[in-house]
């Protein structure tokens, strides 16, 4: 987080009451900023320039929250890697650099009996997505996020193995009431076919 983003954010809230069209809209925001780095030179800038408007301009919380009372309106910036991961597990967890040092059995844990929540699921694909690596045309999640997931993408895979069984199964003993035994053959040696059959008896 530098000087210029800074501000840039804060021009972008205050352009709310244009874009909504309510001259009161500002008095209602709170902007929350969240960097993976310290930043030692906009704090400077913020306590140098901005003392005369209050004493204590950077105000820290606790470690990793900061209020910067400016005048405008409330803004707290967030600088993950300071956060209290026991206190504050999912937020430290929302980052690109994700590595094997960062409590992610505890993350796995607290998300398992939620993986169904449509909300906890958002955040999972964030931190998934977040952390991929692009090699060629393929994504691969880094390291330290495979060993976390590493049983429920067997599971998935597994099941998607049965299914896969089950359907061929299925295919086949269609293909046996109607007689077509030479379509057999084929389903085994071409999936392009195979897959045509699938629609053709809504497999």
């Amino acid at each position: 987080m530098n000087i210029s983003n800074f501000f840039k954010a804060l021009s972008y809230v205050c352009s709310f009451p244009d874009f909504l069209n309510q001259s009161k809209a500002v008095e209602q925001v709170t902007l929350t900023l969240i960097t993976h780095r310290y930043p030692k030179k906009l704090f400077a800038y913020i306590r140098k320039n901005f003392m005369k408007v209050t004493k204590d301009p950077v105000e820290k919380i606790i470690d990793g929250l900061y209020y910067i009372h400016i005048g405008l309106f409330p803004v707290q910036l967030i600088v993950l890697p300071q956060l209290p991961p026991n206190r504050y597990l999912w937020l430290h967890c929302l980052t690109n650099h994700i590595t094997k040092d960062m409590p992610l059995e505890e993350l796995g844990l607290a998300y398992k009996p939620h993986e169904d929540d449509p909300v906890y699921k958002t955040f999972m694909n964030a931190v998934i997505r977040a952390n991929s690596l692009n090699e060629g045309d393929e994504a691969s999640m880094c390291e330290a996020l495979e060993e976390l997931f590493a049983s429920r993408l067997e599971a998935r895979e597994q099941k998607g193995l049965e299914e896969g069984i089950s359907r061929l199964s299925t295919l086949i003993g269609k293909l046996l009431d109607s007689n077509r035994i030479a379509d057999i053959k084929r389903v085994t040696e071409d999936p392009g076919y195979r897959e045509s059959l699938f629609s053709e008896f809504h497999l």
